[in-house]
């Protein structure tokens, strides 16, 4: 399927935020998600990412379908990490639409994604995906993504 993608609009906040928060409540380690109340994780959630959502450096864009029906979406901006002196490229959330899964959306999103960003004058791009989304990580890999760090977790109880 072939999307086009345009810049969000004001009304498209709380699709975005729907599909993000079932996301990132679904991808919280179920270790830490045992006995987490799911308001209060939304809540803190939405406070938490707000501000690259509203950061005017950062991009939210929209993939509709050839009807204009929303398939997906893209926050894109850059980061400075602690350990380089280099900007470079995040997605700081991807997603795409249950009924548009296994069409070539998430691939459109990530090639427009590795566009704008030579656009901005960044060399590299990078993105952080659960260990648990194991239908994302092989399109992330076929589109050249490679680990590059890893964050490992242990419970203290």
């Amino acid at each position: 399927m072939r999307v086009r993608l345009r810049d969000a609009k004001a009304a498209d906040r709380e699709a975005f935020w729907k599909a993000t928060l079932e996301t990132a409540w679904r991808d919280i380690p179920e270790d830490e998600r045992a006995g987490m109340d799911r308001r209060e994780f939304e809540s803190h959630f939405r406070q938490a990412a707000g501000p690259y959502l509203d950061d005017p450096r950062n991009t939210l864009f929209i993939a509709e379908d050839e009807r204009g029906t929303p398939a997906g979406h893209i926050l894109l901006g850059q980061t400075m990490p602690f350990y380089s002196s280099r900007p470079y490229g995040f997605i700081f959330d991807i997603y795409v639409a249950e009924w548009a899964r296994r069409q070539g959306v998430g691939k459109q999103l990530i090639e427009f994604a590795f566009k704008w960003f030579q656009e901005q004058g960044l060399e590299k791009v990078k993105l952080e995906v659960a260990d648990g989304n194991e239908s994302a990580r092989p399109l992330y890999l076929r589109m050249g993504f490679k680990m590059d760090r890893h964050v490992m977790g242990r419970s203290l109880r």
